[in-house]
């Protein structure tokens, strides 16, 4: 068992993820394990009830080439 828990905000990730936020998710995973920390990702969309409180971390990204 982990000593830490970290919760996590994928925001839209299923509408967003066309410049692969998928990866920088994966990265935190990893970097989190090496710290010894469980991670908990819930994808938060447009239909989902979304409560701050819950999360310690809310990941949102969008790109765009001017």
């Amino acid at each position: 068992m982990a000593q830490y828990q970290l919760n996590l905000a994928h925001l839209y990730g299923d509408l967003l993820n066309t410049y692969g936020d998928i990866g920088n998710i994966t990265a935190l995973k990893y970097y989190a394990q090496q710290m010894d920390t469980d991670i908990n990702v819930d994808v938060i969309s447009l239909d989902n009830d979304f409560n701050a409180d819950h999360y310690d971390l809310a990941f949102f990204w969008w790109w765009a080439r001017l």
